[in-house]
Protein backbone atom coordinates (compact mmCIF):
# COMPACT_ATOMS: atom_id res chain seq x y z
CA UNK A 1 0.00 0.00 0.00
CA UNK A 2 1.44 3.24 -0.88
CA UNK A 3 -0.70 5.79 0.74
CA UNK A 4 -0.32 9.77 1.37
CA UNK A 5 -0.38 10.55 5.45
CA UNK A 6 -3.70 12.55 5.61
CA UNK A 7 -3.83 15.06 9.01
CA UNK A 8 -7.05 15.08 11.03
CA UNK A 9 -9.39 18.03 10.51
CA UNK A 10 -11.82 19.48 12.84
CA UNK A 11 -15.58 19.37 11.04
CA UNK A 12 -16.34 21.90 9.06
CA UNK A 13 -20.08 21.90 10.19
CA UNK A 14 -21.69 22.39 13.53
CA UNK A 15 -24.74 19.62 13.12
CA UNK A 16 -24.30 16.85 15.44
CA UNK A 17 -23.89 14.16 16.57
CA UNK A 18 -20.47 16.10 18.63
CA UNK A 19 -19.15 14.64 21.36
CA UNK A 20 -16.69 15.65 23.33
CA UNK A 21 -14.85 13.72 25.77
CA UNK A 22 -11.71 14.85 28.57
CA UNK A 23 -9.39 12.00 28.45
CA UNK A 24 -6.77 12.05 31.73
CA UNK A 25 -2.78 10.20 31.48
CA UNK A 26 -4.03 7.70 33.47
CA UNK A 27 -7.47 6.75 31.44
CA UNK A 28 -5.67 5.79 28.52
CA UNK A 29 -3.23 3.46 30.44
CA UNK A 30 -3.67 0.27 31.82
CA UNK A 31 -1.17 0.34 34.73
CA UNK A 32 -1.48 -3.64 35.20
CA UNK A 33 -1.06 -5.96 32.78
CA UNK A 34 0.88 -9.22 32.27
CA UNK A 35 4.27 -9.65 34.56
CA UNK A 36 6.97 -10.30 31.78
CA UNK A 37 11.00 -10.32 32.10
CA UNK A 38 13.62 -7.76 30.19
CA UNK A 39 13.55 -10.37 27.30
CA UNK A 40 9.25 -9.65 26.93
CA UNK A 41 8.26 -13.35 28.17
CA UNK A 42 5.42 -13.43 29.88
CA UNK A 43 5.95 -14.94 33.42
CA UNK A 44 3.56 -17.24 34.95
CA UNK A 45 2.35 -16.67 39.11
CA UNK A 46 5.75 -18.37 40.06
CA UNK A 47 8.06 -16.01 38.09
CA UNK A 48 9.10 -18.51 35.29
CA UNK A 49 8.76 -17.66 31.63
CA UNK A 50 5.97 -19.17 30.04
CA UNK A 51 6.82 -21.31 26.92
CA UNK A 52 6.68 -19.41 23.52
CA UNK A 53 4.18 -16.44 25.18
CA UNK A 54 5.53 -12.88 24.62
CA UNK A 55 3.97 -9.66 25.50
CA UNK A 56 4.36 -5.91 24.45
CA UNK A 57 3.38 -2.46 25.19
CA UNK A 58 0.58 -1.68 27.39
CA UNK A 59 -0.45 -5.30 27.81
CA UNK A 60 2.79 -5.84 29.38
CA UNK A 61 2.85 -3.42 32.33
CA UNK A 62 3.82 -0.83 30.51
CA UNK A 63 3.03 2.09 32.38
CA UNK A 64 3.76 5.14 30.07
CA UNK A 65 6.44 7.98 31.48
CA UNK A 66 6.30 9.53 28.42
CA UNK A 67 7.90 6.84 25.90
CA UNK A 68 5.87 4.71 23.36
CA UNK A 69 6.71 2.63 20.86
Amino acid sequence: MNLEPRRLRAPTTTAGPLIAVRLNVLTRKTLGGLQTDLHGRVLDAAGQPVPGLYAAGEVSRFGGGGMHG
